[in-house]
């Protein structure tokens, strides 16, 4: 299971800072690390990743087009391609389930997600302009 690790907080948060939390965890994903701040930068969050299905693409944290919305997820979804294809997202990997989440919080208000998906997930979600979520 993959590491993720985050603060959100009033004033400016490092990225060094959130690296010494993702370094802490390597044991948890020792293939890659993607990290993300904000441009306030009161916002972080990264992931350690372990490689288990999807070696290629899977690297976080993931964008919807206009890099509006930024999630670190880590889990399983059990219904991927019913959903994929309720979102008309053309690949139906059971690898891009990130891709997937992205899609209904960019589609469905944002904070429907939880009543699509079926499995077991968590991440935060960050959408500029708006508070962090969490699925």
């Amino acid at each position: 299971m993959c590491g993720i690790a985050g603060c959100l907080r009033g004033k400016p948060f490092g990225v060094q800072e959130l690296k010494g939390m993702l370094d802490r965890m390597v044991h948890r994903g020792p293939d890659s690390e993607g990290v993300y701040q904000s441009s306030d930068k009161t916002y972080c969050a990264g992931m350690r990743r372990l490689s288990i299905n999807d070696l290629a693409t899977g690297d976080q944290p993931l964008f919807n087009e206009d890099r509006s919305v930024a999630l670190v997820y880590n889990g399983e979804i059990y219904n991927y391609r019913s959903v994929s294809r309720h979102t008309k997202i053309r690949s139906t990997s059971c690898c891009n389930y990130t891709i997937i989440i992205l899609s209904i919080y960019t589609l469905d208000s944002c904070f429907h997600v939880d009543l699509h998906l079926k499995g077991h997930y968590i991440g935060p979600v960050y959408m500029l302009g708006a508070a962090v979520s969490t699925i």
